[in-house]
């Protein structure tokens, strides 16, 4: 019973320590929206943005707006993909983002994030619509592949085109640039340069189960 106690306290410290860690940035991310920064910009001594972070024209605007409307997702989304960790924290991070009144924005990013691993067939159905909070992805990426000599007709067949979340698109082009034990210690872009096509489709398919969007 008190090893109970004490398990779910620790348990509680976790939830608030990782609560913190997305509010602080998500606070960030709202004041960054507000002042029209770019929250990577450098700070100075205080720690405000400079105004090298700032952006003046109405499409940088919308294009800023955008990315930090889509981080903010992004951190909400893994929340919520992980709420048994965080417990009752996660409506206390939605109601701070819906405050900052991006929430409606956001939705469907964070949305289309949680969806389950789907069929190829089912992805390869999907990306003849398009929707908000989704990509079109190449199972076989498109720059290397046409570095490499394969004809756009190939690239951009329907065979290697699927609907996926735009924050899981995020993740895998992000896996795709890490060096990984299972490619030569190398990332799989540089492992894949020079291979077959069909490698290029296995290690595209593995990426999408890795992320969870294409199920095993």
């Amino acid at each position: 019973m008190l090893v109970d106690r004490y398990s779910s306290a620790g348990m509680r410290v976790r939830w608030s320590g990782a609560a913190l860690s997305v509010q602080l940035r998500l606070q960030e991310l709202i004041d960054a929206l507000k002042a029209n920064f770019d929250p990577n910009q450098p700070r100075d001594e205080r720690g405000r943005w400079t105004d090298t972070g700032a952006e003046s024209s109405g499409s940088s605007d919308t294009k800023l707006r955008n990315k930090i409307i889509v981080e903010a997702a992004l951190l909400l989304a893994r929340a919520a993909a992980k709420e048994a960790a965080f417990g009752p924290v996660l409506g206390t991070l939605l109601n701070l983002l819906d405050a900052a009144q991006i929430l409606e924005e956001a939705y469907p990013y964070i949305s289309a994030y949680l969806d389950s691993p789907k069929t190829l067939e089912e992805l390869h159905a999907a990306a003849k619509f398009p929707e908000r909070g989704y990509d079109i992805h190449h199972i076989v990426e498109q720059t290397p592949a046409e570095r490499d000599g394969f004809p756009r007709s190939m690239i951009d067949s329907p065979e290697n085109l699927v609907r996926i979340p735009t924050l899981k698109h995020w993740e895998i082009n992000a896996w795709y640039q890490t060096k990984n034990k299972f490619y030569d210690f190398k990332s799989p872009r540089a492992y894949l340069q020079g291979k077959s096509w069909e490698e290029r489709v296995r290690v595209g398919r593995d990426a999408m189960i890795r992320a969870g969007v294409l199920k095993r």
